[in-house]
């Protein structure tokens, strides 16, 4: 599973900087069609995630939570080191 988690981490990634780099394009031809796609794919892998019961943290790189009985995060991991700034 711990490849799995890594791989999805490495997507959130990827996709959350691409965001990042459309938003700060504008409003350009395009770019509203292409944000739209990465961010259904963000909540696609969310979903799927939610599935095997883990939760993403909107933290750089992503964390993974997993909810204890009471719903408070019980687990929390980091599948990636922290990147350079």
């Amino acid at each position: 599973m711990l490849p799995l988690l890594r791989s999805y981490a490495l997507e959130i990634v990827e996709r959350r900087d691409r965001v990042e780099a459309l938003d700060a394009l504008g409003d350009r031809d395009g770019i509203a069609s292409e944000r739209a796609t990465h961010l259904a794919e963000l909540r696609r892998i969310d979903r799927e995630l939610g599935r095997m019961d883990w939760h993403v943290g909107e933290e750089d790189p992503p964390y993974f939570y997993r909810a204890g009985r009471k719903g408070e995060p019980e687990l929390a991991w980091a599948p990636l080191e922290k990147r350079a700034s």
